[in-house]
C-alpha cells in the first residue's frame, strides 16, 4: 500500500488558517481514490505539497450550528431556545457529536505502570458536565493486592483541539457551547478538563471536581476517610440510606470513520419549514450518524448517596410539580420518567406551549431558592465517605528551544499518523510543529530566518496552551475512619458511680476483715509477750529465794 502525506509549504501558505491539515493521510491506494487539496492549482506530486483542506461543505454540521441568528443574541435573552434544542434533539446526542473524543484528546495514559487507552474509558452523558469519560479500572485492579493498589497512580496527558497552530479558534465557539453545555465563560477556555474523583458508589457531582488548566500539570494526592456520625435530637442525620439511580446514557469509545455515507445531510434540515421539524430532522441525522455507538447503559445506581442527592431530589420534585415536566440539566431519578418527560421534548407534540415556556423561566429563577430550602431541610447521611485531596500544580510542559524536541517527538509518536483523513482542527498541528522543530534545529540563526523562529516559538506557546497533565495517587497507604459516640450520658454516669460504689464497698469490707485479723494477731502477740514476761519474773523471783535460803 502506498500512502501519500502532505505537509504545509510555509513559503506559500504563511499564516495558514484553521482549515490547514498538515501531515495527514490524504490517499490510500486500494481503499479510496479521492484526493483532497486545499489549493486546486497543485499540478503533480513532485511539486511542493500544499496544505490539505477538509471536505467541509454542505455536509458540515458545524456550519449549521454556528449560523448566525437573525435575532442577535436570542439565546441569551430567551433560555427556552437552547433548552428546546437540547431537549428536542437530546443532550446526549449533542454531547456525543460536539464534545471531547478521547481518540484525539488522550495523548498518553497509564495506571499502575500499565498503559491504558481510550478503550479503558466509558463515555457518559452527564447532565451537568456534558460528555464525561469514566475510567474503568477493573482490568487493572483485578489481580492487584491492596498494597499494590495503594501505590498505584493514574497518569493522563490530555490534548485539547481548540485552536490551530497559530492560536486561531472556531468562530463563535461560545454560541455552540451555550447550546451544548448551557453556558461557557472566557475563563473556561483555560481549563483543559475537570477531574471528578469520588469513592466508588458516589455520584460525580460537579462540586467534587478539580479544574485542570492548560499548560499545567496537576498532581492530586488522595486520602480516604469515612465518618460515622451520631444522630441526635440537635443534629439529626439519616441512618439508613436508599440507593439512588440516575438516568445517564453511556457509550463505549467508537472507532473514527470518515465514510461519506455517514455525513449529516444538512439540506434535509434546511428544507424543513418549521423549527421543530428542523430539530426532528437533525435529531434523526445525529442518531444515524452515531448508529455505530450503541448504548452501553442508561441507568446508573449509586449506593452511597450524599446530601447533594437529597438537595437535587428536592429541587427536581418542585420543578416537576410546578411545570409538569423535568429539567434536563439536572440529574433525574429513574422513577420520575414514568410520570414526566423533559420540558421541551417535541417528539409527540411538535409545539411548546407558552404556559410551559413561562413556567420554565420562572423555575429557572427559583433554582437557588430551592437549593437553599433543601439545604435547610435535607438531612445528611450518618455515614459519609470522601477523599481528602492535596493539590500540587506546576507549569508543564517545557517547550522552550531544544527542550521541546523530546515531548514533540513523543506526542507525534503517541497520536500516530492514523489511517484515514481527519477533520480535527488542531491535532495535526502536532506533526506540523514537530516537523518545523527539525528544520529549525538544522538551520543556523540568521536574519532571514529570524522571523520563522519567532513564529515557531509562538507555535510552541499555542501548542503548550493546549496540553495538560493529571496524576492521581494515594497520599498514604491507609485510610481514616472516625466514629462518633455520646460524650457521657446520665445512665453511663450512674452505672459508673454504681460500679465505683460497689467496688468501694467491697474494698471497705475487705479492709475491715484485714483490720480485725490484724488486731487479732496483735492481741495474741501481746498476750504471749505478757505471759512470757510473767514467767520470766516468776523464775527470777524463785532464783532470788533460793539464793536467800542458801
Amino acid at each position: 500500500m502506498r500512502i501519500h502525506l502532505e505537509t504545509p509549504d510555509y513559503d506559500r501558505l504563511e499564516g495558514a488558517d484553521n482549515f490547514c491539515r498538515p501531515a495527514q493521510i490524504i490517499r490510500e491506494f486500494g481503499f479510496s481514490d479521492r484526493v483532497y487539496y486545499r489549493n486546486p492549482d497543485l499540478k503533480s506530486d513532485d511539486e511542493a505539497p500544499s496544505c490539505a483542506s477538509d471536505t467541509f461543505g454542505k455536509s458540515n454540521l458545524v456550519n449549521l450550528a454556528l449560523t448566525k441568528c437573525d435575532i442577535p443574541a436570542c439565546y441569551t435573552k430567551v433560555p427556552t431556545v437552547t433548552a428546546a434544542i437540547r431537549d428536542g434533539i437530546g443532550s446526549h446526542l449533542l454531547a456525543l457529536q460536539f464534545s471531547s473524543d478521547l481518540s484525539f484528546t488522550l495523548a498518553e495514559c497509564s495506571f499502575g505502570g500499565q498503559s491504558c487507552t481510550k478503550d479503558d474509558f466509558l463515555s457518559v452523558s452527564h447532565p451537568q458536565l456534558g460528555m464525561c469519560h469514566h475510567f474503568m479500572k477493573q482490568r487493572f485492579t483485578q489481580n492487584m493486592s491492596s498494597s499494590q493498589l495503594a501505590d498505584s497512580q493514574l497518569s493522563i496527558k490530555y490534548f485539547t483541539d481548540l485552536t490551530d497552530s497559530n492560536g486561531g479558534t472556531i468562530p463563535e465557539l461560545d454560541k455552540l457551547n451555550r447550546i451544548v453545555h448551557r453556558s461557557v465563560s472566557n475563563d473556561e477556555r483555560k481549563i483543559a478538563f475537570k477531574a471528578v474523583i469520588v469513592p466508588e458508589g458516589s455520584y460525580p457531582w460537579p462540586s467534587k471536581g478539580v479544574d485542570v488548566a492548560t499548560a499545567q500539570s496537576m498532581d492530586i494526592q488522595l486520602s480516604f476517610k469515612k465518618i460515622k456520625k451520631l444522630s441526635t435530637a440537635s443534629r439529626p442525620c439519616v441512618e439508613n440510606t436508599e440507593p439512588v439511580t440516575y438516568r445517564m446514557p453511556s457509550w463505549k469509545q467508537a472507532k473514527t470513520t470518515s465514510s461519506n455515507e455517514e455525513n449529516i445531510r444538512l439540506h434535509f434540515v434546511k428544507a424543513a419549514s418549521e423549527w421543530w421539524q428542523k430539530i426532528a430532522v437533525l435529531r434523526a441525522q445525529l442518531e444515524k450518524q452515531n448508529a455505530l455507538r450503541p448504548l452501553q447503559a442508561m441507568d446508573w445506581r449509586y449506593n452511597i448517596p450524599s446530601k447533594e442527592d437529597y438537595t437535587n431530589k428536592f429541587t427536581v420534585q418542585h420543578f416537576a410539580k410546578a411545570c409538569n415536566c423535568l429539567p434536563s440539566f439536572l440529574p433525574i431519578e429513574v422513577e420520575l420518567f414514568s410520570n414526566y418527560t423533559f420540558c421541551f421534548d417535541t417528539n409527540d407534540t411538535g409545539t411548546v406551549s407558552r404556559l410551559r415556556e413561562s413556567c420554565y423561566r420562572e423555575q429557572l429563577s427559583k433554582l437557588l431558592q430551592y437549593q437553599f430550602e433543601a439545604a435547610k431541610k435535607a438531612l445528611s447521611p450518618c455515614e459519609e465517605t470522601d477523599y481528602d485531596m492535596r493539590l500540587i500544580s506546576y507549569a508543564w510542559p517545557d517547550l522552550s528551544g531544544a527542550k521541546s524536541m523530546e515531548i514533540l517527538k513523543k506526542l507525534a509518536h503517541n497520536f500516530g499518523l492514523g489511517t484515514e483523513y481527519s477533520r480535527l482542527r488542531g491535532i495535526s498541528s502536532i506533526y506540523s510543529t514537530y516537523w518545523r522543530s527539525l528544520v529549525m534545529l538544522e538551520s543556523n540563526l540568521t536574519e532571514s530566518n529570524l522571523h520563522d523562529r519567532i513564529n515557531f516559538e509562538n507555535e510552541l506557546k499555542f501548542l503548550r496552551d493546549r496540553l495538560a497533565q493529571l496524576t492521581v495517587k494515594g497520599l498514604t497507604s491507609y485510610g481514616q475512619e472516625i466514629s462518633e459516640e455520646e460524650a457521657y450520658p446520665a445512665k453511663n454516669l450512674l452505672a459508673d458511680i454504681g460500679g465505683a460504689l460497689g467496688l468501694w464497698s467491697g474494698i471497705f469490707v475487705l479492709t475491715i476483715c484485714e483490720l480485725l485479723e490484724f488486731f487479732y494477731y496483735i492481741s495474741i502477740g501481746l498476750a504471749l509477750s505478757l505471759r512470757h514476761r510473767r514467767d520470766s519474773l516468776r523464775r527470777d523471783s524463785v532464783a532470788r529465794e533460793i539464793e536467800t535460803h542458801a
